[in-house]
């Protein structure tokens, strides 16, 4: 065995380690993907992460197909840690351009929906980005579903009739 054939050798076994570490994408959408969203939708993604990662974003496009209220309830693996996380629902990728709605740190592990409406025809992006991670296999897991928007003055019109016909039953 040569010298040469070590270090080939050698070299190949460090690319397939380094290429070990990079980030997992997983579920119905891979990042940068934008899907068309439509009423009782429920979309499934994935990022898992580890400590020597560089990758420190991910975004998930939806387009509205009618008027829609929007809701991600984002996951995280008890046993770690994303630094510093930022998820956002904005008018461009990454969270860039217009946000619509916002949670950061402890509020996202506290909280973890983020609603919106997306209009027909429009597209909104789902991104988080964080600093570091403090653990291996570091799972950030996102749930978008989608209904359409019902106005609470709808309930309230209905209700009224009910009371309405009701009361006529009473008199007679």
């Amino acid at each position: 065995m040569t010298i040469k054939t070590i270090l080939a050798s050698v070299a190949v076994l460090a690319a397939t380690t380094l290429s070990a570490q990079a980030a997992t994408y997983g579920g119905d959408l891979t990042n940068g993907d934008v899907a068309p969203i439509t009423r009782d939708d429920v979309y499934y993604m994935y990022v898992s992460t580890d400590l020597d990662d560089t990758m420190n974003m991910v975004t998930y496009g939806f387009t509205g197909v009618g008027d829609l209220y929007v809701m991600d309830t984002s996951g995280l693996n008890p046993d770690m840690s994303y630094n510093d996380l930022v998820v956002t629902w904005s008018s461009e990728a990454y969270g860039a351009g217009t946000v619509y709605a916002s949670l950061s740190g402890s509020d996202v592990e506290a909280s973890n929906v983020l609603k919106t409406m997306i209009g027909d025809g429009e597209t909104q992006y789902l991104s988080a980005s964080w600093s570091s991670v403090t653990g291996d296999a570091s799972l950030l897991d996102f749930r978008v579903t989608a209904d359409v928007p019902v106005p609470a003055a709808g309930f309230l019109l209905v209700g009224a009739l009910g009371l309405l016909g009701a009361a006529r039953r009473r008199k007679s």
